[in-house]
C-alpha cells in the first residue's frame, strides 16, 4: 500500500536539513539549528508508523519488504559517504585522527555511531571538529529505532485492543521526556546520544497517524496551527544554542512544532512555504545533503586550521549541494526506486554493495590496529614524535585526585583553584617552585571565581559543588595566596546559579559583561577570604579548531604553518576579548596575568616553545613542557606575591 505523497513533508525535510547546515557552518541566526535532527525524528516516526499501519490494514505488511525498503533507502548512500570520507581522510589526516576516523567508520557501518560518540565525548565539544562522521550518530539512532518499532507496532495493532496504540504511544512520549529530564541531571551525554532518550521524538510523530489532517474542520485552525508550528521550529533555531539543556523538555518546542506542521500540512501557508518547488527539491535530496555536508566542513577546517571565511562558507554550501545532487542521482535513487527494470537494483548492484560492506568492515579495523596508517608519512610522524614524546602529555597528568599537591605538607602552601586548565599548571609549578606545596582544587569544568555563584560544565554538578565548598573552607582557614585559572570562554556562556538556591540565576552577555562580573566576584571573594593575595591567569590562546600542534605536524598534506596559528579565530576570540576587558578594569583587587602577552604578537600566537616543543597537549590545555615554559615566564609576577606567607616560599 502506497502512502499519499505530501509535498509539505519534503518541504519540512528541507527546513530541517538547512537548519543543521546553517548550524554547522556557524551562520548567524542558526545557533539552534541542531534541532533539525529532532524534526527528522518526528517525520520518521510519522512516516514509518503510517506505512506499518496502512500495510497492516491492507494485509500487505511484510517485515522483509519493510527492511528491504529501509536498506535501499539508507545504506547505499551512507556506504558511499563513508568510503569517500575514509579515502579523503587517508590523504589529509594525521595517524591519530585517521585512526579515530577508522573506528567511527566501523561504528557507522554497524549502526552504533551514537553509542561510540557517546562513549568518547559530547556533541558540542571542540574535539568533535576532527570527526568527519560525527553526524552519523543520528542515523545510528534512527536505524536502532527501525529494529524494534515495527515489531512493537505490529504486535500492538494486531494483538492489542482497538485504539490502544495511540494511548501507548502518548505514554511512551511522556515517559521518554520525563526520563530524559532525569538523565540530563547526571548523564547529559547519554541523554543526547542514546535512543531511549530520543524515543519520545519519534513517538510525537507516530501519534499523528491517528489524528489525520482532515479532522481539522475549520480552515482558520489549520492555518494558525501551521503558523504556530513553523514559529516553534524557527524560535528553536534562533534561540537555542550549545548550552541549552537538551533534549528533554526543551526538545518539545521543535518536535511539537514539527508535529503541527505535519498535522496542519494541508493549509495554504504550508503549501506556500513548504510545498513550493524549491523546498520540495531540497527536501528530496535532504538525506544526501545531510550525509555529505559534515565531512566537507570538517575536512575544510581541518586542513585550513581555522574557521571558514564568509566566501569559504558559500563555497562549502555550493560543494555540498553539488555532491548531494550527485549522490542522490547516481546512488540514492537507483537503489531506492524499483519501478522499472532499468532502475531495479540488480545482482551487480547487490554484489557491489556487499563488497563495499566487506571493505568498510575490514579496512577501518585493520587501519586502526596499525595506528592510523603511519606508513603514509614516516618522516612527518618521526618529526611529530620528536616534539611530542613528552610534551604532548597533559600538564596535569601527575595531578591525581582533587585536591592534588605538588610538595610535602610541611612546605608553605599556595592554593590553585579552577578547572582542568588550572590542573595543567601542575608540571610548571613543580618545576618553578620546588619548595612550595601548591594545593590544586581543579575538577573538570568547574568555576571557582565566585563564592556566591556557581557554574559547571561537567556531567554532574555535585562533584563541583562539593569541591568548591571544601576548597573555600580550607582556604579561609589559612593565610595562603590563591591562584585562579579557568577556561574563561566557557564560563562566559554558562548560566551562574546562586549558591544555596537563594536569588535568581545570572547569564552574562559577551566578554565585557562577563569580565565585569568576574572582577566583582573576585573582589568579594578576596574580602570573604581575609584579604589574601589573589593571582588570576587569563585565558589561553587556543590552537585553531582541531587537534594539537603535534597532530598538525603529522598530517600528510599539511602545507600551512603549525608552529603558529591565527590570533583572532572564533575559538579564542572570547578568551582574547575577556583578557583585554579584565586588563582594562581599573583598581583591580587581584594580580592579573595575560598569557596572550607572552604567546602572541599582533596577528599570530605561538604553539611551540623556543626550543621547538609543543605548548599544548590538545587544542587548549597546556602540555607538560608547555606548562613548564609558561609558568617560568609567569614566575617574576607570581613569586613576589608569595613572600608574605608565614614561611618563605620562594628560593
Amino acid at each position: 500500500m502506497q502512502m499519499e505523497y505530501r509535498r509539505e513533508i519534503d518541504g519540512l525535510r528541507a527546513l530541517a536539513v538547512l537548519a543543521v547546515l546553517g548550524f554547522h557552518l556557524d551562520i548567524p541566526g542558526f545557533s539552534g539549528g541542531f534541532v533539525g535532527v529532532d524534526t527528522f525524528f518526528v517525520i520518521s516516526g510519522f512516516l514509518i508508523t503510517s506505512v506499518i499501519r496502512g500495510n497492516l490494514a491492507a494485509g500487505t505488511f511484510r517485515f522483509s519488504d519493510f527492511y528491504s525498503r529501509r536498506l535501499r533507502r539508507l545504506f547505499p548512500a551512507l556506504f558511499v559517504t563513508i568510503l569517500a570520507t575514509f579515502f579523503v581522510g587517508a590523504f589529509v589526516m594525521s595517524p591519530v585522527a585517521f585512526g579515530s576516523l577508522s573506528y567511527s567508520a566501523f561504528a557507522a557501518v554497524l549502526s552504533v555511531s551514537n553509542i561510540t560518540f557517546w562513549l568518547e565525548s559530547g556533541y558540542f565539544e571542540d574535539s568533535n571538529w576532527a570527526k568527519p562522521l560525527l553526524h552519523t550518530w543520528s542515523l545510528g539512532i534512527e536505524e536502532q529505532f527501525y529494529l524494534f518499532w515495527p515489531a512493537a507496532m505490529v504486535f500492538i495493532l494486531t494483538r492489542g485492543r482497538k485504539n490502544i496504540a495511540p494511548v501507548l504511544i502518548i505514554t511512551v512520549a511522556i515517559a521518554g521526556v520525563l526520563l530524559t529530564e532525569i538523565w540530563l541531571q547526571f548523564a547529559p551525554g547519554a541523554a543526547f546520544f542514546l535512543l531511549p532518550f530520543r524515543i519520545s521524538e519519534f513517538a510525537i510523530g507516530a501519534v499523528l497517524v491517528w489524528v489525520p489532517p482532515d479532522s481539522i474542520r475549520f480552515r482558520s485552525l489549520r492555518e494558525s496551527g501551521f503558523v504556530v508550528g513553523i514559529a516553534a521550529i524557527a524560535v528553536s533555531v534562533l534561540l537555542f544554542d550549545s548550552l541549552t539543556r537538551f533534549p528533554g523538555a526543551a526538545a518539545l518546542l521543535p518536535c511539537v512544532g514539527a508535529a503541527l506542521c505535519i498535522y496542519c500540512g494541508k493549509s495554504f501557508v504550508a503549501r506556500l512555504l513548504l510545498g513550493n518547488s524549491s523546498a520540495v527539491a531540497i527536501g528530496r535530496i535532504s538525506y544526501s545533503l545531510y550525509l555529505v555536508h559534515w565531512p566537507i566542513i570538517v575536512f575544510a577546517k581541518y586542513y585550513l586550521l581555522r574557521d571558514l571565511t564568509a566566501v569559504e562558507v558559500v563555497l562549502a554550501i555550493i560543494v555540498t549541494f553539488t555532491l548531494a545532487i550527485l549522490l542522490y542521482r547516481y546512488v540514492e535513487q537507483p537503489f531506492r526506486i524499483k519501478t522499472s527494470a532499468k532502475s531495479f537494483v540488480g545482482p551487480k548492484h547487490i554484489s557491489a554493495a556487499i563488497a563495499g560492506c566487506v571493505f568498510l568492515f575490514a579496512v577501518p579495523s585493520v587501519s586502526a590496529q596499525i595506528d592510523g596508517w603511519r606508513w603514509r608519512l614516516p618522516q612527518r610522524v618521526t618529526q611529530a614524535e620528536s616534539i611530542a614524546l613528552r610534551d604532548a602529555n597533559y600538564g596535569g597528568l601527575d595531578c591525581d585526585g582533587v585536591p592534588c599537591e605538588t610538595g610535602d605538607s610541611a612546605l608553605p602552601r599556595v592554593y590553585v583553584i579552577g578547572d582542568s586548565h588550572a590542573r595543567s599548571l601542575h608540571a610548571g609549578l613543580v618545576n618553578a617552585f620546588p619548595r612550595v606545596n601548591f594545593i590544586i582544587y581543579a575538577p573538570d569544568g568547574c568555576g571557582f571565581y565566585s563564592t556566591k555563584y556557581f557554574a559547571s560544565y561537567t556531567s554532574t554538578d555535585a562533584e563541583c559543588r562539593t569541591q568548591r565548598e571544601r576548597a573555600f573552607k580550607e582556604i579561609s582557614q589559612s593565610d595562603s595566596p590563591v591562584i585562579i585559572f579557568q577556561l574563561w570562554s566557557l564560563y562566559a556562556r554558562l548560566p551562574h546559579h546562586p549558591e544555596g538556591g537563594v536569588g535568581g540565576s545570572l547569564q552574562s552577555a559577551g566578554a565585557l559583561a562577563f569580565s565585569d562580573f568576574v572582577s566583582k566576584q573576585i573582589a568579594d571573594m578576596k574580602v570573604q577570604l581575609g584579604g589574601r593575595n589573589i593571582i588570576v591567569i587569563g585565558g589561553l590562546p587556543r590552537f585553531a579548531n582541531i587537534g594539537s600542534p603535534a597532530d598538525c605536524f603529522s598530517r600528510p598534506l599539511q602545507r600551512l604553518p603549525c608552529a603558529t596559528s591565527l590570533k583572532r579565530t572564533r575559538t579564542d576570540l572570547m578568551n582574547g576579548d575577556f583578557n583585554e576587558a579584565i586588563a582594562a578594569t581599573p583598581n583591580k583587587s587581584f594580580i592579573w596575568i595575560d598569557p596572550f602577552k607572552y604567546l602572541c604578537d599582533s596577528t599570530r600566537c605561538r604553539n611551540l616553545t623556543p626550543d621547538g616543543q609543543t605548548i599544548y597537549s590538545d587544542g587548549d590545555h597546556l602540555s607538560v613542557l608547555g606548562s613548564e615554559y609558561l609558568v617560568a615566564l609567569f614566575r617574576p609576577i607570581i613569586a613576589p606575591e608569595l613572600v608574605n606567607v608565614s614561611k618563605p616560599v620562594v628560593d
